[in-house]
């Protein structure tokens, strides 16, 4: 159980009137209580691991839970924003979360075989202290740390249930998989698959992202990808990609 307790304070000298510049000073103090509980985690181990691992595997579960409380970040859109603090806006949720993790022993140790991770957000403020306009894309900081695809258009108390699938067979291959799930739309608003495959200096991947949000959000949208090349960014020499989107 970690607890923590913190305060900022922010001087403008300039900020926002109507997405418009203008001059006049502005004082913001802004105070933070987080309360993390991760309970102990649940594991299990097996000999095998079927067509997954030969070698011996182990299931880790890890719940966790967090309580946050922001006040004092009042004035949301007269602030100019230059980094991330300028987004804090007062709320007071919960996210919980849900781990399952694969682990394998491979040469070296053991290794993250498979994980799926699935979490969700719950806001008390629905409407984040007044800093929520209807009708228009809302970015914060709270829901940026759980996703970072755009989900605020009008008040709302629960988040888009948001899945990570990972999934290593070998170390040169890997594939992800995220989904968002809206229960205010009942359907998937965001997604992407990830795949890429690596022989020595050789590599190549493939991808496939999806939004089907709000209007007022973004686009839709819907995009397959791929990459092949030959390098790395640390290597010493040429190194050369290839990279195309339909």
């Amino acid at each position: 159980l970690n607890a923590e307790l913190g305060f900022r304070a922010t001087h403008y000298g300039n900020q926002r009137a109507d997405q418009s510049l203008v001059s006049g000073t502005l004082t913001r103090g802004v105070t933070s209580f987080n309360m993390e509980w991760r309970p102990p985690a649940l594991a299990r181990s097996f000999s095998g691991g079927g067509w997954l691992s030969q070698s011996a595997i182990r299931h880790v579960i890890e719940p966790a839970l967090r309580f946050n409380l922001t006040s004092g970040a009042g004035n949301f859109r007269d602030i100019l924003v230059f980094d991330e603090q300028d987004l804090v806006t007062n709320t007071r949720e919960l996210e919980y979360s849900l781990t399952n993790r694969i682990l394998a022993t491979r040469a070296g140790g053991a290794d993250e075989l498979l994980s799926l991770e699935v979490k969700q957000q719950y806001y008390f403020k629905s409407d984040f202290g007044g800093a929520l306009a209807a009708g228009r894309r809302n970015v914060f900081l709270s829901p940026l740390s759980l996703t970072g695809s755009a989900f605020l258009d009008r008040p709302r108390r629960f988040s888009p249930v948001v899945s990570y699938l990972r999934f290593r067979p070998a170390a040169h291959m890997e594939l992800e998989v995220r989904e968002d799930y809206d229960p205010e739309l009942h359907r998937f608003s965001h997604g992407g698959l990830v795949g890429s495959l690596r022989y020595g200096e050789d590599f190549v991947s493939v991808s496939h992202s999806f939004v089907n949000s709000s209007p007022a959000l973004a686009s839709p949208a819907n995009q397959v990808g791929f990459s092949l090349g030959h390098g790395n960014l640390t290597r010493v020499g040429w190194n050369a990609v290839m990279a195309g989107a339909y």
